[in-house]
């Protein structure tokens, strides 16, 4: 159903004050937000604050606000429902307007997290001991999202999390493997190989490396992956090398050479001079 048609026919409320179910439409390219809550006129002000300065939650809104400003938005009040039933009557308006309309809803709607009794006295507790608590939050997050940082910097995951996160990445790509083209890897190598190290960089790179030893468990890692290669395609490991790249390297190989030998050369002469001395 289209959003206009509802509203033709619909007696809506417009007790701003009260809450229930409204719908934010872009004119500029027909999409929906559904949402619920329980004050029309603060809700609708605090997605434009959001908008504004470019820090709402959601990306799509974001966007669309971005790309057609903020004269495209309208704001409408659906229906005023009592605060037990606006989970249900968000998920009627969003299938009855997401036949014709496509929403931009982050998740799908009515799959949000219900606040516990306990909670809103935690909440009401901490928000009387400092009135200022949300500003302050809201403040520090707006100065470090200035500044390019996220707002969970500082912040870090715990081992399990971590192992959770990994857990479900392996799965994800198990069932979806991702491919990436020709293009891609050939801008992917051009990019590789237009990158320089400098010296500097090469001398930190070798301090770090320098003493270092691989353990173990690592070198039974690598052997058993080169393993499940080869078994799958035994020509894996065996590039062919250009004309060009064996000259390179037979070069670079005569160079060491002779670098090694002069070496020799120095060392002998410093032990001869010592030897005299003494």
């Amino acid at each position: 159903m289209l959003l206009y048609d509802y509203l033709k026919t619909a007696q809506i409320s417009t007790d701003i004050k009260s809450g229930g179910i409204y719908a934010i439409l872009c004119i500029g390219n027909d999409k929906v937000y559904v949402g619920k809550t329980t004050c029309f006129n603060r809700r609708w002000i605090q997605h434009l604050k959001d908008l504004r300065k470019g820090i709402h939650y959601n990306c799509h809104l974001q966007r669309t606000y971005s790309k057609y400003g903020g004269d495209s938005f309208c704001f409408f009040i659906l229906e005023k429902v009592e605060e037990e039933r606006l989970t249900e009557r968000e998920i009627h308006f969003s299938s009855l307007l997401s036949k014709d309309h496509e929403l931009m809803n982050l998740r799908e709607v009515g799959d949000g997290f219900p606040i516990t009794k306990e909670c809103r006295e935690n909440r009401s507790r901490i928000m009387k001991n400092d009135p200022n608590l949300m500003l302050k939050i809201r403040n520090m997050n707006e100065a470090r999202l200035s500044k390019g940082f996220t707002v969970w910097i500082g912040r870090k995951h715990t081992e399990e999390s971590k192992k959770k996160m990994s857990e479900s990445k392996k799965l994800y790509y198990k069932d979806n493997p991702q491919k990436l083209s020709k293009e891609h890897l050939e801008a992917l190598n051009a990019g590789r190989r237009a990158y320089k190290i400098t010296e500097e960089t090469k001398q930190r790179i070798a301090k770090t490396l320098t003493g270092r030893k691989i353990p173990q468990e690592v070198k039974d890692k690598i052997k058993a992956t080169r393993a499940a290669k080869m078994a799958v395609d035994p020509n894996c490991y065996k590039k062919t090398i250009s004309l060009e790249t064996r000259a390179k390297m037979s070069i670079a190989q005569i160079l060491y050479r002779e670098k090694q030998k002069k070496k020799k050369k120095r060392n002998n002469k410093k032990r001869e001079n010592v030897n005299v001395t003494s």
